[in-house]
């Protein structure tokens, strides 16, 4: 019989924690408390990492007092993450044991839930919690995780353009069939506008998958 393991890491008490020092500062003691207290960004790991935090950090400072106090009552739900990833490993036949760990954070507003490898075993699922399309998120990002077994993939930040294409659609498809009903826009876009800019240049970018 196989083993389900979901560990929850709840990084919101850190968050409050730093919003609650940095609420009257200017920007750049904002940046350091943020760093000192907090420090948790969706960045993929480079020297750019901590100029794109920063960046997230200050588009998004003004829009979190409307969540403050929703982000004070907040729990997290382990439960509710068993129910989608139950949906996820029926629906793609996985029977085998899981590791993961589940990472609550507040983010930048971004809609932008992610994957990170701990280990060879072992994956983290973070989970913005100011995004109100929770559903979707994790059934994409946990399909993410159970194709990789199926198909003994690498969790990895770098891939091929190929394995991203596949992952990608995988994991779209998935949460279209297990959260249905959204706009087809809530499955694609990481911005609002970006599935109608890709269909005026289809072509282009056709053209810019082809080799040289």
């Amino acid at each position: 019989m196989s083993q389900i393991e979901i560990k929850v890491v709840n990084h919101v008490e850190k968050f409050l924690t730093f919003y609650q020092l940095a609420k009257d500062c200017d920007e750049h003691r904002v940046w350091d408390l943020w760093k000192e207290h907090y420090n948790f960004a969706a960045v993929p790991p480079g020297e750019q990492d901590e100029k794109m935090a920063q960046e997230l950090l200050k588009n998004a400072w003004h829009m979190y007092p409307s969540i403050i106090d929703e982000l004070s009552k907040w729990k997290p739900n382990v439960e509710k993450a068993k129910h989608y990833l139950k949906k996820v490993t029926d629906l793609l036949k996985y029977d085998q044991d899981l590791d993961i760990v589940l990472v609550y954070f507040v983010g930048a507003f971004d809609h932008n839930p992610f994957v990170a490898p701990i280990n060879d075993k072992k994956v983290a699922l973070c989970m913005p919690v100011e995004d109100s399309k929770e559903d979707i998120m994790f059934t994409h990002e946990l399909t993410h995780i159970v194709h990789a077994k199926t198909a003994e993939l690498a969790v990895e930040w770098e891939r091929s353009l190929a394995t991203v294409i596949v992952q990608e659609g995988l994991a779209m498809h998935g949460s279209k069939h297990l959260a249905p009903n959204y706009p087809i826009e809530d499955y694609v876009e990481h911005k609002k506008g970006w599935l109608v800019d890709c269909k005026k240049q289809a072509k282009e970018i056709i053209r810019g998958l082809l080799p040289v």
